[in-house]
């Protein structure tokens, strides 16, 4: 949600937004596009004690409708 709210101001500010967020979450990797008004970010973290790599999640946010 944070990057879907600086669209507005270009792929760059709302991939910036985004990535800011999923660091200060300690989040390892993190990717991001903008799909016209969506943002799109997948995000892997960390899982102490699993050995099959990082936990990854997509999410996408944009207006309704």
């Amino acid at each position: 949600l944070a990057g879907a709210g600086r669209v507005p101001a270009g792929p760059a500010g709302a991939c910036a937004q985004a990535r800011m967020v999923g660091s200060r979450m300690h989040a390892g990797e993190i990717s991001c596009t903008v799909d016209g008004l969506d943002v799109v970010i997948t995000a892997a973290m960390p899982v102490p004690g699993w050995r099959l790599g990082p936990a990854r999640a997509t999410a996408r946010a944009g207006p309704v409708g």
